[in-house]
């Protein structure tokens, strides 16, 4: 009876001990996790910076060319204008 007691106590001494060393492992997972999460942003936010300094260079040469058809436009119309 005297094992059993013993036995009961030493059980609810380190119980809390498992249960924490459940929780910490869950809390070493959860950490890493966020770490991964925190990275694939980094790596997000890198992506869509060079995407849009991408976009940026392809609209400025898209304004470049649709000036310099503006003026090969207004050249022709004068052109046929003079011809009438």
């Amino acid at each position: 009876m005297k094992n059993i007691g013993l036995a009961a106590t030493l059980l609810l001494l380190f119980l809390p001990s498992w249960a924490l060393a459940g929780t910490e492992e869950e809390l070493v997972r959860l950490q890493n996790d966020v770490l991964q999460v925190q990275n694939q942003i980094r790596l997000l936010q890198k992506s869509t910076d060079e995407n849009g300094s991408v976009l940026k260079s392809l609209l400025e040469q898209l304004n470049d060319q649709i000036a310099n058809a503006n003026v090969r436009m207004e050249a022709l119309t004068e052109a046929l204008q003079s011809q009438k």
